[in-house]
């Protein structure tokens, strides 16, 4: 092979020998096919059945040990029935990329089926294969029913999303590059490189939207808190715009995690996100920072003004009916709040600023929203 476009490194490794190399037979036909869509001569039909015969034998032998796999540990339904569907979308895409094969004659018609075994590289191998891996160990190497390894694969998302960030940025850029080679080899296909360049560009920013969600509420995450809050400190150096943050931590919320276990915590999140959501402006911007704490950024608020916001939303807390919360846990929460001033010079200056006065509301008690004062600073 004359190039090696992509190289077979720790991100695609599940642990599993037998799978893991089924996926680097899978790398190595995509290399090829990528050298294909570059070289200058025509492509000939003996090289088009000869993918078609490798494509082919992965299906085959990965999908039939796979699922053998499942069958033997008794994966849950859920994961076994997703997992089995999506081999069954790849067998039908790729059948339909051979359905005609003089078409894998056009480069483009390559450049497709090469953007389509990425994909599955990225979303398939880097996420379902390895969680399927993971669930197997724990049922083989730490005693864990099926369900108990489904469970915990479903609460260690977060900590995968991470790598899975990772591999999928460094696919998308070598797909890049190599439509940039394809625009100079062959010039007729310049308006499709740049479709596929767009499709890409929009794939990267779905991509970076992703890296700023947190995984387990749908809201957004400390990336996006900390650019955000940048933004509205421009604004408000040049236009004198104010804006006020809102620093909430969740009172007690510790002995949820130690009594019921973190299923019970996640509950918990998942509600007080939703909660929140429903009793916040429409222009307010709620996200969660980490753990049990959260912010609300509220655009064009003076700190008191949304100080009185805040005891409306504990108010509305303290009078909840038991069928409307959690029964496990009795909310509550502890509220800083601080408005931009002049000595802020960084978002890390008014976030801790914010966590300072919440920690006020913290030690008196809890359940209480404390407004930043320059009176209370030594």
């Amino acid at each position: 092979m004359e190039n090696s476009f992509f190289q077979w490194d720790s991100d695609f490794v599940t642990g599993n020998k037998i799978i893991d190399d089924q996926h680097r037979s899978l790398i190595m036909t995509i290399n090829e096919l990528m050298q294909l869509s570059l070289q200058s001569e025509a492509i000939d039909d003996q090289s088009i059945s000869s993918l078609q015969k490798k494509l082919t034998d992965y299906t085959l032998e990965h999908f039939n040990t796979e699922e053998a796999l499942m069958v033997s540990f008794s994966i849950v339904s859920q994961h076994k029935e997703n997992h089995e569907k999506a081999h069954k979308e790849f067998i039908d895409n790729v059948n339909q990329f051979f359905e005609i094969p003089e078409n894998l004659k056009n480069k483009s018609c390559l450049s497709e089926i090469n953007e389509f075994l990425i994909r599955w590289l990225a979303y398939h191998i880097l996420s379902t294969d390895k969680g399927l891996v993971r669930q197997i160990d724990r049922i083989q190497e730490e005693g864990f029913s099926p369900e108990e390894a489904f469970k915990k694969e479903v609460s260690d998302d977060d900590a995968n999303t991470e790598p899975l960030l990772k591999a999928l940025k460094a696919l998308f850029f070598l797909v890049s590059q190599k439509n940039k080679e394809l625009e100079v080899i062959n010039e007729g296909l310049e308006e499709k490189v740049r479709e596929r360049t767009r499709a890409l560009e929009e794939a990267n920013q779905r991509l970076e939207n992703l890296s700023m969600v947190d995984e387990l509420t749908g809201l957004p995450n400390r990336r996006f808190v900390m650019q955000e809050i940048q933004q509205l400190m421009n604004h408000w150096k040049r236009y004198g715009a104010p804006f006020s943050v809102i620093f909430i931590d969740l009172d007690k919320f510790k002995a949820v995690n130690d009594d019921y276990g973190h299923e019970f915590g996640d509950q918990v999140l998942k509600w007080v996100s939703s909660f929140i959501r429903k009793h916040i402006r429409v222009n307010d911007i709620f996200c969660r920072i980490g753990g049990d704490e959260f912010v609300i950024i509220a655009p064009h608020c003076k700190g008191d003004e949304v100080l009185l916001m805040a005891e409306k939303l504990l108010e509305i807390i303290k009078n909840l009916k038991n069928h409307e919360r959690p029964s496990w846990w009795n909310p509550s929460f502890s509220l800083g709040i601080v408005e931009i001033n002049a000595k802020d010079d960084s978002v890390s200056d008014i976030l801790n600023r914010a966590d300072s006065v919440m920690y006020e509301s913290k030690r008196a008690g809890g359940g209480l929203a404390t407004l930043f004062s320059e009176k209370k600073v030594p």
